[in-house]
């Protein structure tokens, strides 16, 4: 199973899912945006389904990013923020969720990062409006384990990345993620008919959702006051409004600085 198959579509292979994204990359129905470094166009079959498709600035693709508008919302306050290392226009926004005190990250609950699937639209600004609301998806990655709330095997909430604690990995956007299920619907992909699990979660300060699709659910569907627990791979929007300015210096990030030193090649001696 795949992020792809989270959200209900069924690809033979990258080679396949890359000619459909060929094929919907300019309709008309699309919307499109512009950013620092490129264009987004954003194609969806409903359901709050989602595909950035990214291009350069001489409109060749240069990818495609996943993401599902849930209903989930989360502070955090974002301290860095890093493009993948083959294009500008994904990246990570990386921070601390729901710090007490609003000008210190470092007092949060948790560690968290996100890939942002506009990112190169927002990974500047971001960072000198650094509080922002999210709204997060987990995209399920094996399986989503379900309990009743009075069990004794009945996870508490959790927001875990695996990655915190050790100086020696950049953050990455997954996660452990537990809490009480808030609602749980199927939910269908016009496009390809399949249906897949749309959970919406309460979580360490907040609520994620998370979709998975029907094969991957241990223990029976999903219900409200059920305790889930999953490893997903994070996406997420920036839902709050923050205020536009015409230029921007550029900021710096130990992230971002260590990733574009190991694109360098290496001087000879």
């Amino acid at each position: 199973m795949s992020h792809l198959t989270d959200i209900g579509f069924a690809f033979s292979g990258p080679d396949e899912f890359l000619g459909f994204v060929e094929q919907v990359s300019n309709l008309e129905d699309n919307a499109s945006f512009a950013a620092t470094d490129g264009f987004y166009n954003l194609w969806s079959p409903g359901a709050a389904i989602e595909l950035w498709i990214n291009a350069d600035r001489r409109l060749r693709l240069s990818g495609c990013a996943l993401h599902f508008a849930g209903d989930g919302r989360l502070q955090m306050h974002v301290t860095q923020t890093y493009p993948v290392l083959d294009t500008v226009m994904r990246g990570t926004a990386y921070g601390w969720v729901s710090p007490e005190d609003e000008s210190n990250p470092y007092t949060g609950l948790t560690p968290l990062a996100v890939a942002v699937p506009n990112f190169n639209c927002i990974s500047e600004l971001v960072l000198r409006h650094p509080m922002v609301t999210l709204q997060v998806t987990g995209f399920v990655e094996g399986f989503l384990e379900c309990y009743a709330p009075n069990s004794e095997f009945a996870p508490e909430k959790c927001l875990t990345p695996p990655w915190f604690g050790n100086p020696n990995l950049d953050p990455e956007p997954n996660a452990e993620v537990a809490g009480t299920v808030v609602t749980a619907k199927l939910v269908t992909n016009a496009l390809t008919g399949n249906q897949f699990w749309h959970v919406l979660l309460d979580t360490v300060g907040g609520t994620i959702d998370l979709v998975v699709d029907q094969e991957s659910v241990m223990d029976g569907p999903p219900s409200q006051g059920q305790r889930a627990r999953a490893k997903c791979w994070l996406s997420a929007h920036v839902v709050s409004e923050m205020p536009r300015v015409a230029v921007l210096p550029k900021p710096e990030s130990t992230f971002r600085a260590r990733r574009e030193a190991r694109r360098r090649p290496r001087s000879e001696d």
